[in-house]
């Protein structure tokens, strides 16, 4: 049994075109449409203008020209209206596109390892082998110094720090010494023994001036260093200059020993000296007088 196919009619064609019209006509419609809008240029959005400042006031200004992290009143000079400066300078004054500047480079490219261009093949076991260069003897050197002669300079330079070594021993164990003249007795305590050594040994040398020297009428000056140790007693004596007359040099020397010993040293000088060196210019005058200075 054949099942009754439906009828087409002109009408039904009709209506499918206006439909298929319809909806070619809508895409073509909302596709220009849609392009249209997305080439319009949108609205800018609102923008925040902020200035950084470098200083600040506690006071704020009644009528604020920009918007800062914090307050600050103008100053200057001019009176147009600034933009406050920018104290700092970017790294990369070019501007870019949306890209962080490149990292400097080092000035001195790395040094690059030279190969030699020779190459040498080697195997294991080889019946044959490159011959090997013997090291180059070293040339004498005429200026080096031999075994003897630096032996030499070692005992040289012992034997000059050993003398060292024994001045500077000898020198600490050198006993502290006072020199006492007419210039250097600067305190009082060495003025006055000096004063009462002077007075006696003038008066002991007046009371024993040398018969020689009255019967030849000897007269003449010398100076003569005496050297005393705390207890006042005489180390040794020195003629420092002669005056020319064995006699009266001598005749200094005696009267030392006679008015030997002095007195001992004051307790402020025993502190600091061992011994005492005097040292006068000894006259022996025309009138048979003698004194010292």
């Amino acid at each position: 049994m054949d099942s009754a196919r439906p009828t087409i009619t002109s009408r039904d064609r009709l209506g499918m075109t206006l439909f298929v019209a319809l909806v070619a006509h809508g895409i073509l419609i909302l596709g220009l449409s849609f392009k249209a809008f997305s080439d319009r240029p949108r609205p800018a959005p609102p923008k925040l203008n902020v200035t950084l400042v470098q200083t600040s006031s506690a006071e704020a200004p009644k009528v604020a020209d920009y918007l800062a992290q914090t307050n600050q009143k103008a100053s200057g000079t001019t009176d147009k209206n600034g933009h406050p400066g920018k104290p700092f300078i970017a790294l990369n004054p070019m501007p870019s596109q949306d890209a962080a500047p490149l990292d400097l480079q080092a000035a001195n490219a790395p040094a690059q390892t030279t190969r030699d261009k020779s190459k040498t093949l080697t195997q294991r076991n080889s019946p044959y082998a490159l011959p090997r260069h013997a090291p180059k003897p070293t040339p004498p050197n005429p200026n080096a110094p031999t075994n003897a002669h630096t032996i030499k300079l070692n005992l040289e330079q012992a034997r000059l720090t050993a003398e060292i070594r024994k001045a500077v021993h000898d020198y600490n164990k050198m006993p502290r010494r006072l020199f006492l003249d007419t210039v250097n007795a600067k305190s009082s305590v060495e003025a006055a023994y000096l004063a009462r050594w002077v007075h006696r040994v003038e008066r002991i040398g007046n009371l024993n001036y040398p018969d020689a020297a009255i019967r030849r009428h000897l007269h003449g000056r010398l100076i003569l260093n005496v050297l005393l140790d705390p207890n006042g007693r005489v180390v040794s004596t020195q003629i420092a200059k002669s005056s020319g007359s064995v006699i009266l040099d001598q005749a200094a020397k005696r009267i030392v020993e006679l008015a030997s010993p002095f007195a001992p040293f004051p307790a402020s000088v025993r502190k600091h000296y061992d011994q005492l060196m005097i040292t006068r210019t000894w006259i022996f005058g025309p009138n048979n007088t003698l004194r010292t200075r």
